[in-house]
């Protein structure tokens, strides 16, 4: 049986033949090629094909609609960096903040905040506010979707 090592290096090099460098740094204002879903679904699909993995997707960019229900503040991320490196994402955005979103069916799903975009967050939203958010769909866990907040609209 493998290890989880052995595991995450023959994904990295499967990744590493088809990666392609990606920024975070893109969205600006521009919410060209984030593609809408609904978050209940994203939920609800976004489990991995077999019980006690982690299937690392290809970075698809996403964009939904959400409640906050608290507040950006300190998170664990070492598995994003860790999968965003694997993945040839350049420059690595600094993350070391999560939050709680809900959906439009009450689920809660706690999501990754780029630093820079958890800093505004807090600043000018406030929890209940709906808002539209734009990331980055980069696995999914038994936990569900992991994603990355790279921006919001009101």
């Amino acid at each position: 049986m493998f290890s989880n090592t052995i595991k995450r290096l023959c994904l990295a090099l499967l990744l590493s033949s088809s990666a392609q460098v990606i920024s975070t740094q893109a969205l600006a204002n521009n919410d060209e090629g984030f593609k809408p879903v609904n978050l209940d679904e994203l939920i609800q699909t976004s489990k991995p094909t077999y019980q006690g993995t982690v299937e690392i997707l290809q970075f698809r960019k996403i964009k939904w609609q959400a409640e906050m229900a608290v507040m950006p503040d300190t998170m664990k991320t070492d598995y994003l960096m860790e999968t965003l490196s694997m993945m040839g994402v350049k420059p690595l955005p600094k993350v070391t903040q999560g939050m709680l979103v809900q959906s439009e069916s009450g689920k809660i799903q706690r999501v990754y905040v780029e630093d820079t975009v958890a800093e505004d967050m807090r600043a000018m939203l406030k929890v209940g506010q709906k808002v539209l958010l734009y990331g980055y769909h980069a696995f999914n866990s038994k936990h569900g979707p992991g994603i990355l907040v790279s921006g919001y609209d009101l």
